[in-house]
């Protein structure tokens, strides 16, 4: 194919996308992946320490002049009409404590205890390192999209892709995008750092404890993206019971499919998301059969092709033994050789483990009886009624 002078000259377009011809690409290779390279790093330092020198800057402002400066977010307001008529998660007794009796704390001003040095912290939106450990279940029964931050906690920078705000904003004020399947588009949300409550706690002594999610240590992503997902879907008691694989379509943009096991627990079966537009339901969706059936060892196979091109694995439909609650879903560990475990995010319930312990409940219960009999992964596999994968295409 020839080259116009027009096609010479223009396709630099083409050439910062690696779309130009083989040569072009080659030669000027180097020099494009610096233009990245700096404008991915060098401008995103940037415009992070501008906005910091800006909220200082704003902050000194609207304190000396007394205006408004925390922000609130008048579409999901920290009232009851956000809350919805939440039901509470099957796993535990806490939502019976609920009753409407809920105080709304910025997260922003969680107390933190002070680290070894005896140094005062405060809370973030992100640690060093994001841990699926971290994500602990409370009152709602929204396990299902626990379950898929944990899987997404897996992959490195794939929470943090979500958030269009990358730090504690000082104002309250939190960006974050999701993905609506039905209408192929990504969409914006942005929300307050209001956070549900126990009332009585809190009036007590002044302690916030969480009615939803919980922060492990001084993380706010967690509570921050179960959040936005309410607001997303109408209200939390929209979350309550549904598809962790929708939630993963939700926070990646990409095609999921399930892979579920019959009867004769011998064969399994592919089924592809597809999202429906329901002006009332957001999360409307149905699972649809295709023709390919593949036996466990396969199936097995399978896991570790799509863990080495970097899907996303989830596992819902739990048998109830090894301290596994029926009907939750879950976050695998990869399937490594022939042995491997689950890891649980939750539920975690109060009264029934102590803040310092460092694993949820439902970890400690599976490690446990992992502990007493090592099973391959096609067994622990096995257990499972459905995988759900993010897949590459």
């Amino acid at each position: 194919m020839s080259l116009t002078w027009k096609d010479t000259i223009c396709c630099w377009q083409k050439l910062m996308v690696g779309r130009a011809c083989c040569f072009y690409n080659t030669i000027c290779c180097p020099f494009v992946l610096c233009c990245w390279a700096g404008s991915i790093y060098c401008c995103g330092c940037a415009r992070v320490y501008m906005n910091r020198g800006l909220y200082k800057f704003c902050c000194c402002l609207c304190r000396a002049f007394n205006c408004c400066w925390l922000y609130t977010d008048k579409d999901f307001p920290p009232e009851e009409l956000s809350l919805g008529d939440v039901k509470g998660d099957s796993a535990g007794d806490e939502a019976k404590q609920f009753a409407g009796k809920v105080t709304w704390v910025r997260g922003g001003k969680f107390p933190v205890p002070k680290d070894e040095k005896g140094n005062k912290r405060h809370m973030q939106l992100f640690s060093r390192e994001i841990d699926s450990r971290d994500i602990c279940q409370g009152a709602l029964g929204d396990c299902w999209l626990l379950a898929a931050i944990a899987c997404m906690a897996e992959h490195d920078g794939a929470i943090q892709a979500v958030f269009r705000t990358k730090e504690v904003n000082p104002r309250g004020k939190y960006v974050l995008r999701l993905y609506d399947g039905a209408k192929e588009k990504w969409e914006i949300i942005t929300i307050d750092d209001f956070i549900p409550c126990n009332k009585a706690s809190f009036d007590h002594d002044g302690t916030p404890k969480p009615f939803f999610s919980k922060p492990k240590h001084n993380e706010l992503y967690v509570m921050l993206l179960e959040k936005a997902f309410a607001k997303f879907c109408g209200g939390y008691s929209a979350l309550e019971g549904g598809q962790t694989i929708w939630a993963i379509r939700a926070m990646t943009g990409d095609p999921a499919r399930q892979f579920s096991r019959n009867d004769s627990k011998s064969q399994w079966q592919r089924q592809d998301l597809k999202n429906f537009d329901d002006p009332k339901d957001k999360r409307k969706c149905g699972l649809y059969s295709t023709k390919e059936t593949v036996d466990n060892d396969t199936m097995f196979e399978i896991l570790r092709k799509y863990h080495s091109l970097g899907s996303i694995l989830s596992a819902s439909g739990a048998s109830g033994k090894d301290g596994l609650v029926t009907g939750h879903a879950y976050s695998p560990d990869p399937p490594r050789g022939t042995q491997g475990q689950r890891r649980v995010p939750g539920p975690r319930r109060e009264g029934l483990q102590d803040d310092s312990d460092p694993q949820p409940l439902g970890q400690r219960r599976v490690e446990r009886g992992l502990e007493r009999q090592e099973r391959p992964v096609e067994q622990t596999q096995c257990r499972e009624e459905s995988l759900g994968v993010r897949g590459q295409g």
